[in-house]
């Protein structure tokens, strides 16, 4: 049996409201579930945080143990490479935030890029402040659209354009390029989407200069669809689940941020992770359903992009990487044990009075 080191046997917002050692005990093994098996080498279901302790062989002399909590835990399931045959797990537990114990400290985050729309001139009955209203209002999501493929290309991409907008009927009717940014397919994208964007009605035409400004968010952009594919790359994915397994204590560190607002948040996260050339993992993103907790998905991918694997062979490769949160399960009290009845005294006979 391979164990990967004890990094963190227990989990929980609070190791002594969850009944855990501070320290793991000198037998703990922490190990993951459905481990990928190398050659000769055994897969064993023990997931991250949970200690393997082998009974002593005179534990049925001992007497019974109060009853403990079952710590929380974050379970690293077999990795499989993209198209390659899967089966999902049986009876697997959607993922649920349950209950908060109080509301979630703010996030100073902005996940998606950063957009200004600006209309500081407009001629014509519509006035410049009605339109930049209606353009921040209804073209905040064409402007991310249109800016996707350019940063998929360029992480760092950013800039302004500025465009002429012609209003008529309650709506932009055209709208031409006057100065793009670096990206010239992004500015082009913006000039055709703003046709047909619902603005104020005037009597008559508007024209209106707009400067559309967009930059990176705190988090990159992930590839288009047609571009996720699985690559020349092969890789072992034992090694790639022992890479994961192995920053536990980063993941519990996520894991517990969340449950000290979520105290019964659960489920599966699907990541999906391309390995580079080199064995980055700088592409990992939330793949198939969306966990309830954006928080701790983003902090999980965060872990995982700065993770390092042997690299692939022939190239870079994308594949999956199953993880199942588990949150503590508070101890089960035992049954009382019947006390033996108080014998009563005999009621006196008729004779004895």
């Amino acid at each position: 049996m391979r164990s990967v080191p004890a990094f963190g046997w227990c989990l929980g917002a609070s190791i002594a409201a969850l009944g855990c050692a501070s320290t793991p005990p000198t037998n703990a093994l922490v190990q993951t579930t459905d481990r990928p098996q190398s050659a000769n080498e055994p897969a064993h279901p023990l997931p991250i945080g949970e200690p393997a302790i082998t009974p002593s062989p005179s534990a049925s002399a001992e007497p019974p143990r109060p009853p403990t909590a079952s710590p929380a835990r974050i379970d690293v399931g077999a990795p499989w490479v993209l198209g390659d045959p899967h089966t999902p797990p049986a009876n697997e537990v959607a993922a649920s935030l349950g209950p908060l114990s109080h509301e979630p400290p703010a996030d100073p985050t902005h996940a998606l890029p950063r957009v200004i729309i600006d209309v500081k001139k407009s001629i014509g009955p519509v006035k410049a402040e009605a339109i930049q209203a209606k353009a921040r209002s209804g073209f905040w999501g064409k402007v991310i659209e249109c800016y996707r493929p350019g940063a998929v290309k360029d992480q760092s991409l950013r800039g302004e354009t500025t465009l002429r907008v012609t209003i008529a009927k309650g709506e932009v009717r055209k709208a031409k390029v006057l100065a793009p940014m670096p990206d010239k397919d992004v500015s082009a994208c913006l000039a055709k989407k703003l046709v047909g964007l619902e603005m104020p009605k005037g009597r008559g035409s508007s024209n209106a200069t707009m400067k559309i400004h967009v930059a990176p968010g705190d988090e990159p952009m992930p590839p288009l669809d047609d571009a996720i594919t699985r690559g020349p790359g092969e890789v072992d994915v034992a090694k790639v689940h022992d890479t994961i397994a192995a920053s536990g204590p980063a993941l519990l560190g996520c894991y517990r941020s969340s449950l000290d607002y979520a105290p019964e948040l659960r489920g599966p996260l699907l990541v999906r992770i391309q390995i580079a050339p080199d064995g980055t993992m700088g592409e990992a993103f939330e793949s198939g359903a969306r966990f309830p907790d954006d928080r701790l998905a983003r902090c999980v991918l965060h872990v995982i992009r700065a993770l390092v694997n042997d690299p692939p062979r022939k190239g870079s490769v994308r594949l999956y990487v199953p993880l199942t949160f588990t949150p503590a399960i508070p101890p089960t009290p035992s049954a009382p044990t019947p006390s033996a009845p108080t014998p009563s005294a005999p009621t006196p006979s008729a004779e004895s009075r």
